[in-house]
């Protein structure tokens, strides 16, 4: 049975998930205001991230996505490894020259339904995270720090970006999907800044993001952003949950 618990002033569903108390939406709203794009430390309380990450961590779920020209194409983890080593050399070096010319992307990701009934029948942490992220209170906190009269969907999916992996530069505005804001909680313990993977954003004033556990990075849409190339070097995986603040009219 899912109970409803107060944390700080906002009441949160009980999903294993809660907002750590510290964080009162409304100061942080003048951060938000005034650059389009904030960064929350410490956002979950840290058995809940502790438990995401664990999660991702050890699944078998992961499916590679690719940017092709036309479409966008998805092989499991398992069935992408099992592939020649060369030839997926050859697949790395053609996205990364598709990377010059246009928008271009992969790494892996578990997607996560919209359906609440769908979500409901899974006993992932995964599926717990989306619903708690779309209870009223939590939503409630969006409203309060982005300032938006509505959020009354928030989608998301995990990524896991590894050697060579990569977000061309963007702005996350796609007709009909009227997007809010953007979100990333990163899940990645003891990142190097030289590993790359940064969060990077191209507008306003420059900004380069260093992955970081239980930190969330909030940003207004459209906002020209990117996420740099994970380096050769990197011996973990840049684990997140990334979605968007939605209106549905």
């Amino acid at each position: 049975m899912t109970k409803r618990v107060v944390v700080g002033k906002y009441i949160m569903m009980n999903t294993g998930f809660a907002i750590d108390p510290r964080h009162d939406p409304r100061l942080l709203a003048a951060t938000f205001a005034r650059t389009g794009r904030i960064r929350i430390s410490n956002f979950l309380l840290r058995d809940a991230a502790e438990m995401l990450h664990d999660e991702l961590a050890a699944s078998a779920a992961w499916r590679r996505v690719i940017n092709g020209k036309d479409k966008v194409f998805e092989i499991s983890r398992a069935d992408f490894a099992s592939l020649d080593p060369g030839y997926r050399i050859q697949i790395q070096d053609r996205i990364t020259a598709a990377s010059l010319n246009g928008f271009q992307f992969t790494y892996e990701t578990i997607r996560i339904s919209d359906d609440m009934v769908e979500r409901g029948k899974s006993k992932t942490a995964l599926d717990a995270f989306l619903d708690f992220m779309n209870g009223v209170d939590v939503r409630q906190f969006f409203r309060d720090l982005t300032q938006a009269t509505r959020v009354d969907l928030i989608d998301g999916q995990a990524t896991a970006y590894g050697p060579g992996d990569f977000l061309s530069r963007h702005d996350d505005n796609v007709v009909g999907k009227r997007r809010l804001g953007a979100y990333v909680l990163g899940l990645t313990k003891n990142w190097q800044q030289q590993w790359g993977g940064a969060l990077q954003f191209h507008a306003g004033a420059p900004e380069t993001w260093t992955p970081a556990f239980n930190t969330l990075a909030l940003f207004v849409v459209p906002q020209q952003h990117s996420v740099d190339h994970v380096s050769s070097d990197a011996d973990r995986l840049r684990l997140s949950v990334t979605g968007w603040l939605r209106n549905r009219s």
